[in-house]
């Protein structure tokens, strides 16, 4: 997908699996975004430090791990990164 097609708030999915951030970090599970699983794109044009490639950030739904410190409710939502190229756009 190119990079002016996507947009924050756009439902997503990606067409090669991406692993979550912090995934398997301090007992959290290990956890992966998956082809056919729903997220809705956070951030868009983030830099990438290493790999010098742009990138954008994805929120889904996954497993508990700790509370939301606001609500006190299960905190399910994740992030992860992807590149433009691993982008699909659900309707």
């Amino acid at each position: 997908m190119r990079k002016k097609d996507v947009t924050k708030g756009m439902k997503v999915t990606c067409k090669v699996r991406e692993e979550a951030y912090y995934s398997g970090y301090a007992g959290r599970p290990v956890w992966w975004f998956e082809p056919g699983m729903i997220g809705v794109v956070g951030a868009v044009d983030v830099p990438g430090v290493y790999s010098g490639r742009s990138f954008v950030c994805v929120d889904f739904q996954g497993p508990a791990t700790g509370r939301n410190s606001v609500t006190g409710e299960p905190n399910t939502e994740w992030r992860c990164a992807l590149y433009y190229d691993n982008i699909v756009k659900l309707k």
